[in-house]
């Protein structure tokens, strides 16, 4: 919440004012429904359970809540479920429509293919259950080119199996082979298996094909009672094919099997097919008790029936209170709402005039602020002018280190220059000698006599040399010999001398030429020295050199 540390107090009240008006709407019993999936759940909890207008009332609270908070995948499940329920209920007209929203909800969102084909499957059953079978067909065609396009079986070996119960309804009992054994191609796991025996059965005997019919029957009966088959049928199946084949024994073993089995729905074909059998044995008596029973049962039916579609208009009736209550609170919060936008504009309208006042307040305490900050201005300036004085001089005294500092790297690049001349020099040097004493013993001419001389006083003047080497390096750093007595008193100036070629960073090659040893001697020489200087490896000499230096 944006707050004005002066106005906190009214800002908090316009802010409690604000939350009321973005409370979501709600209506009587609701609170207790839970949202999202939870309510689906629980809805389809109480379908399975009975309680449709239950199972209604929480479908329609969660499609209310889906759209108010634009969860367009939370309200197409929602509708399809209402859809479903008003299905359940006989009312086509309201499934139709909920099955509608649902739809456009789906494609307008693109909510997948399986959702589409599963509410184009329910807008199906709803034609079929109308007995328009033809447009029922053509909705489940669309409903299985999606499953197709998506392959999913499950889907497409339920519509299939419809669409082969379909065909029995429309009498083209040539197509149904062809949907049956498309739907065993998808059923992988044969959960079908008894559902497809039965439309098989039901084929063969609209057909009068009474060998594959009695063949069907029993295989739905080989299936345990706890499978779910239809059993009651299939008795009453078989006793309609032993009766018009004259198998008494038969017909009156089936006829008893039926009555146990037979299904509340199916109660008055059994009665129509018995009566059948036992006027076709001669039983008018029979017959007739049959037929009274059929118009008995009928009675009872349609009472129930009645009962039933009466028990429908409540569920609906229950419903339609319950939308209408949830209309008068939505109402009723709409005025509050009102009332709240009228307290919330008088607040807004006060917070504008403080606001103002606080705002001349704070202009008013600016202009100070700014004056007080020219005022640190000019102080700043005036002490950075100092620092930037320092800063200057600070420069010229870092130049003139950076040329000083120059000055003694020209310096040792040029001894080192010198080093490796004098090296070189003494190397030829020793050469010749070599060479002259080998031609000596052959020819002992006095001009190679004389040469060999000039060549031994040459190299004769080498400790001259190395002398003269020795006061440029002490000159380039004329502090270190300093440094390194007053750090290791017990060092000697031989070996100070070795440690001032180390830190011109020569070689023990170029170090031994010099000193005219030989580079092993340099080497443990090297060795001493790190050992007296108290360093762990001799990598660390010409870095502690440096160090020191610093």
């Amino acid at each position: 919440m944006v707050r004005f540390y002066s106005l906190r107090t009214l800002f908090n009240v316009v802010g409690w004012t604000l939350c009321l008006l973005c409370c979501p709407v709600s209506s009587v019993g609701k609170d207790s429904i839970p949202a999202g999936m939870e309510g689906i759940e629980l809805g389809e909890v109480k379908y399975e359970e009975g309680d449709v207008a239950g199972a209604l009332k929480i479908f329609m609270d969660v499609a209310q809540k889906a759209d108010n908070s634009h969860d367009e995948k939370l309200a197409c499940l929602a509708y399809y479920n209402i859809g479903v329920t008003y299905f359940s209920l006989f009312s086509n007209v309201e499934a139709i429509q909920n099955f509608q929203k649902a739809y456009d909800l789906c494609l307008r969102n693109n909510l997948g293919a399986v959702r589409e084909a599963e509410i184009i499957g329910g807008i199906a059953g709803v034609f079929f259950q109308l007995g328009n079978y033809g447009k029922a067909k053509q909705m489940l065609g669309k409903a299985m080119t999606i499953a197709k396009r998506n392959n999913d079986s499950i889907m497409l070996s339920t519509f299939t199996a419809d669409m082969a119960l379909l065909c029995n309804k429309t009498k083209d009992f040539d197509s149904v082979p062809h949907w049956l054994d498309m739907s065993r191609q998808y059923d992988r796991h044969n959960k079908m298996a008894i559902n497809l025996l039965e439309i098989a059965a039901e084929t063969a005997m609209k057909q009068k094909d009474y060998v594959n019919a009695e063949r069907l029957c029993n295989e739905i009966l080989a299936y345990p009672a706890e499978a779910g088959a239809n059993r009651g049928l299939a008795y009453t199946y078989l006793l309609r094919i032993a009766g018009d084949r004259g198998r008494w024994s038969d017909a009156s073993h089936y006829e008893k099997k039926a009555a146990d089995e037979v299904g509340f729905g199916l109660k008055i074909y059994y009665f129509h097919v018995a009566s059948h059998v036992h006027e076709t044995m001669g039983d008018y008596r029979g017959a007739s008790i049959l037929k009274d029973s059929v118009i008995v049962y009928k009675d009872s039916l349609d009472e129930i029936n009645n009962r039933q579609l009466i028990n429908n208009e409540n569920i609906k009736f229950e419903v339609m209170k319950y939308q209408l209550e949830a209309e008068r609170m939505l109402a009723r919060q709409k005025s509050q709402t009102a009332v709240w936008i009228s307290i919330a504009t008088a607040f807004l309208f006060l917070l504008i005039i403080l606001a103002l006042l606080w705002r001349q307040q704070q202009q008013r305490h600016r202009t100070q602020q700014q004056m007080l900050a020219l005022k640190l201005e000019k102080e700043h300036k005036e002490k950075e002018l100092a620092e930037e004085c320092m800063h200057e001089t600070e420069l010229i005294a870092r130049h003139k280190h950076e040329m000083l500092q120059k000055e003694i790297e020209r310096q040792n690049t040029q001894m080192q220059a010198n080093a490796m001349f004098v090296s070189s020099r003494n190397q030829l040097i020793e050469d010749l000698l070599k060479y002259i004493d080998n031609i000596k013993s052959e020819d002992d001419l006095p001009e190679i006599r004389n040469l060999r001389k000039h060549l031994g006083r040459m190299l004769g003047n080498d400790s001259k040399d190395r002398e003269e080497f020795m006061m440029n390096v002490e000159a380039a750093d004329p502090h270190l010999s300093r440094r390194l007595l007053e750090a290791h008193p017990d060092l000697l100036q031989s070996d100070i001398k070795f440690l001032g070629y180390i830190k011109m960073n020569m070689s023990m090659k170029e170090i031994a030429a010099i000193l005219n040893v030989n580079p092993d001697s340099c080497k443990r020489r090297k060795i001493r020295i790190s050992k007296k200087l108290g360093l762990a490896s001799l990598a660390d000499l010409y870095a502690y050199l440096l160090h020191l230096e610093d």
